[in-house]
This record gives structure tokens, sequence and C-alpha cells, in this order.
């Protein structure tokens, strides 16, 4: 019995043999048709076969992960998930190359959490990955990217920092070095990096960082002179033109923006923002209007549109021409849509209060439907008209109503800073602006200079003077052209009783005021009125007595100092000299 038993064992070890073989072929016929099915693009029929083999050979590491990687690129990020998962625990049972299979196996992982947007567990495989392979930099730089993405900067800094230990030139690191320092703001640091990147492996892209950075850290004539040098070595980049331009307007170099704009006029992407930046730089030249041709080419639907109208308004404004800027404001009304803006409206309406006819402001934002989106720029209006027309509490009321509108944000806080100085509420608007002053950005110079001038006039006025002195200097870096911190330095020297330097820094305001036209930009021309009589008496003897806009001040000073006669005088002559035909 036994003899025909093991008879039959010997017969049956072919037929397992070939059982075996023929299992194996047709799980190879499933892996070629996957990978061919994989190259074709046929990612369903691919899966499928991936899946047969799978099936038939569950042992076999190497084609699951190539499997889970297939998934992975594309785009099934969780399916791929869980073969890695499997994989993961199934390591123990690797023998030959475990070392390096763990490793691919990790950074794979790794890679599809990041796209799958699990950061931490991301982080983990790659930590995993540098325990078999601590050198790989291309693998330092990923994870430090994902720590860049957590905002845990610090970390990623120091991955780059061990990596610039062993390899101190390796290009790509320094690269993610300087970003993760442009990041942090440290552009000092961001700046040196860059520096100890040797000539010949800089490239553009370094280059134009270096440049940015400049930039970002308020370097204008470095950066300025850094793009010139790039657009002149690469002058068919069109990034490298657009940024130079956008660094100009950031330094207020309008000249030599509008002339840069006239020479790379075939590089320079002239789009909407484009042009707004012109408008501005034409502005601020005085050629309002090529400022307003320029503005109608831009785009209604386009955001700059009301922002370039109001810019345009507003030149007018700081040049105190109230009747010129409600004309333009009347005429870019008149020619809108019949859904005419309400931004522009009330501007509109607020400047008909400015010229005294504040009824006149409140029938514009009185005819019109009011939309809800509408609605809180005109309950803006109001509060504004009623603020210019001395009911401040009532204006504080409304403002309070509006507070967290988007829409009015801004203008809100500034209108609310106004009316707290004018109750004399010192203490609220220094704390208000203060927490207002670190939210704005390098692009809105202008409402940081009206905010710290504000600032400064409740610091004198309630003897906080070296503190306003520091605000100041400080407000005298904005725009060296403005007059107002001269004005307010001999207010601070005033308060301060300091009658010798006092006396000085009327002859230094006379000297400055003695140019001033209508043409001359304030950020508060209010701060006129508060010039002394004796600064405009000295201006007025500087201009030879030929200033127009000099006598109009003095005249209105001897008015405000009760001498009425000496002012009487001086608006005589001035009417003689509008009648008197020019030469």
């Amino acid at each position: 019995m036994s003899v025909i038993l093991g008879i039959l064992i010997v017969l049956s070890l072919p037929l397992t043999l070939v059982s075996q073989e023929m299992k194996h072929d047709e799980s190879l016929l499933f892996l070629m048709a996957a990978r061919n099915a994989a190259k074709a693009g046929w990612s369903k029929k691919a899966i499928q076969r991936y899946q047969a083999y799978l099936k038939l050979t569950p042992g076999d590491y190497i084609v699951e992960l190539e499997f889970a990687d297939y998934l992975q690129n594309n785009g099934h990020y969780r399916k791929a998930e869980i073969h890695y998962d499997i994989l993961r625990e199934k390591l123990g049972s690797v023998t030959e190359g475990k070392d390096d299979f763990a490793r691919k196996l990790n950074l794979s992982a790794a890679r599809n959490a990041v796209k799958n947007k699990k950061n931490d567990s991301a982080i983990k495989y790659y930590e995993q990955v540098l325990v078999f392979d601590g050198g790989d930099s291309k693998v330092a730089e990923e994870i430090a990217g994902v720590f860049a993405g957590l905002g845990r900067f610090d970390e990623a800094l120091e991955l780059c920092e061990k990596i610039l230990l062993k390899d101190p030139q390796n290009l790509d690191v320094l690269t993610l070095k300087s970003n993760l320092l442009v990041r942090l703001k440290k552009y000092p640091e961001a700046q040196e990096t860059i520096s100890k990147i040797s000539p010949d492996k800089s490239n553009l892209k370094l280059r134009q960082l270096s440049a940015d950075i400049d930039a970002w850290s308020g370097n204008y004539d470095n950066a300025i002179e850094k793009y010139q040098k790039l657009v002149r070595q690469f002058p068919e980049d069109r990034d490298l033109w657009n940024q130079l331009i956008q660094v100009l307007s950031w330094a207020k170099k309008w000249p030599l923006l509008l002339e840069t704009a006239q020479t790379g006029k075939d590089k320079i992407e002239m789009n909407d923002d484009t042009r707004a930046l012109l408008v501005n730089a034409h502005l601020s030249v005085g050629e309002q209007e090529k400022a307003v041709e320029l503005w109608k080419t831009i785009s209604r639907e386009s955001g700059t549109w009301r922002a370039s109208a109001l810019m345009i308004v507003d030149k007018f404004l700081s040049q105190r021409k109230l009747a010129a800027a409600a004309d333009m404001l009347e005429k870019i009304v008149s020619g809108s849509k019949p859904a005419t803006e309400a931004h522009l409206l009330a501007k509109l309406a607020i400047l008909y209060t400015y010229r005294e006819m504040p009824g006149k402001g409140f029938e514009i934002l009185n005819q019109f439907s009011v939309s809800p989106q509408a609605k809180p720029i005109f309950e803006a209006a109001r509060a504004e008209i009623l603020s210019l027309t001395g009911r401040y509490e009532d204006s504080l009321s409304i403002i309070h109503t509006l507070e967290g509108d988007k829409e009015t944000g801004l203008r809100l806080q500034m209108l609310e800073l106004e009316c707290l100085y004018a109750l004399e509420k010192d203490g609220m608007l220094l704390e208000k602006s203060s927490v207002l002053l670190q939210k704005l950005s390098r692009n809105e110079m202008a409402d940081k200079a009206k905010i710290l001038t504000l600032r400064i006039l409740s610091q004198i006025r309630t003897g906080f003077y070296k503190e306003a002195r520091i605000e100041i200097e400080l407000l005298s870096k904005s725009d060296d052209k403005d007059p107002g911190p001269s004005i307010l330095t001999v207010l601070l020297l005033a308060a301060e009783r300091q009658l010798e330097a006092q006396e000085k820094a009327n002859q230094v305001l006379g000297k400055v005021l003695a140019a001033l036209t209508a043409e001359t930009e304030m950020v508060r021309p209010q701060l006129l009125d508060a010039v002394p009589l004796s600064v405009w008496k000295i201006a007025d003897e500087m201009a030879m007595h030929h200033n127009l806009e000099v006598r109009i001040q003095r005249a209105k000073a001897e008015y405000k100092a009760g001498n009425y006669q000496q002012s009487l005088t001086l608006y005589t002559e001035l009417g003689k000299e509008k009648k008197r035909p020019a030469l």
C-alpha cells in the first residue's frame, strides 16, 4: 500500500510544477498587460491588471510599490495610501535590499501624503527616509518645503543648515534657505545667504531674488539698480520689466517709471494694474490730462478702475482744487453705466461738503435707491459729512454700526481717528492708531502718513513731546516735498516753549512755504491753518511778495490774528492781481 502511495506522489510532482509554472506565466502576463496599459494611458485597465497580478503574487512587494506609485501619479491618493500602509506593515518580512526598499517606500508615502494634504504624516515618512539616507539633499529640500508649508520655518532652516555643512555650495538648498529667510522677513540674512553663492553658480532666479529682497526691505535704489542690470542683460524677459515698474512705483520714482515704461513698452505687460501704476505716475509729475486719458483705457470691470478714478480726484483734493475734483467726479458719474458706482457717488457727496454744500451732499446720497451692498458705502459717506460739519458724536454713532464692513474698513477707521482728534479723545486715538499702523502694508504709505500726522498732533496736545519728535522723523521720510513735518516741528517747539529753536524752525518752514503752490501735495492740507502768522510773513518776504498762494494764506492768517485791516489790504491787492492781464 505504501509503495502505491509513493508512486502516486512521484507521479503528481510534475503536475504541481506545471501548475505553478502556468500560474507564474499568467501573473507575468497580467503584469506586462498592466504596464502596457499604463504606458498607453488606460488607467482603469492598468489598475485592474495590477490588482489581478497582486492577487496571484501577493508577496511581490516591488510591484505593489510600483502599483501604489502609479495610483499616486494618477491622483488616486487615498487608494495609494492604503497600499503604502500595507507595505509598511509587511516591511518586517522584506529580506533582500530592505533598507533601500524602506527608503523608497517612505519617500513615496511622504510625497503621496503631501498631495493628500496630510502634512504631519508626510513629515513622519520623510524623517524615516532621512534615517536611511541623511545626506540626501533632495529629500531634505522636500521635507523643508513641507515644514515651510506648515509654518515651521525654524525646522526647515535647521535642515538647510545641516545640508550646507556638508555641501556649502548646494545651489538648491541655498535658494531654499534664502526663500525661507524672506518668508521670515529676515532680509539681511537672506541677502547674506545669496552673497555666499559663487558668481559662476548664481543664476537669473537668484539675482532676481536678491533684487526683490532689496525692494521688500525698502532698499529701493539697490533694487532698481539690480533690476536695471537684469533688463539690460535679459531684455526679452517680460517678468523683469514688470517687476522693475513695480519697484519704481514703490520707490515713487515717477519720472524714471514713465521713462522705463516708454523704453520697455513692447516688453511690459500692459494690463489694468500696469495702467493704474502709470495713472499714478502721470498724476505725480503733474500730468493730470494724460492720467485721465490713460484711466479711460482701464476696464470698468477691473478693480483698479474705481481706485484710479478716486486717485485722480484725491490728487485734486491734495492740491486743494475742490472744484476741479468735483467736476472730475461729475464727469465720471455722468459717463457711467446706469448702475453708477456707489463709491464715486459717495465721494461726490463728500466733495460738495468740502465745498461748504453739505445739503447737496446729502441730496446725492438720498436720491438713489440703495442696494444692500451699497448701503454701508453711503452710510460711511453720511458719517464723513457729519464729521465735516462738526457733528462728531453723530458720525461716531454711524461708524460703530458699520464696524467690520470690508467695503469701508480702512476709510471708516481713518474717519474714526479724525473724530476722536476733534473730540480731544487723544488716549483712544493713540491706542487705536497704533493697532491700525501695524496692519497697513508698504503700498499704503499715504494712509500711514495721515495716521502719523494725527498721532503727532495728539501727542503734542497731550505733552508726549519725545514720542512726537520720533514720529515727525518717521513722517519726514515718507515724502520730502510735503511741508507737513516742518509745520509739525514748529508746533512741537512752540508747545515745548523752546523759543530759540522755534525761531530757527520758523525760518526753515518759511523757506519751505515760500515755494508753496496750489499743486503742492499735502497729506493733511488743514495743517496750513495752524501755521503761525509770523511764518507766513517770513514766507512772503522770501517769495518777494510774488507767490499768490502764500499771500492768500497770509491774508487768512492776518484775519485769524484779528488784523482785519491788514487782511483787507492783502485781499484787495490779490483782487487787483487777478484782474491784471498776464504779460
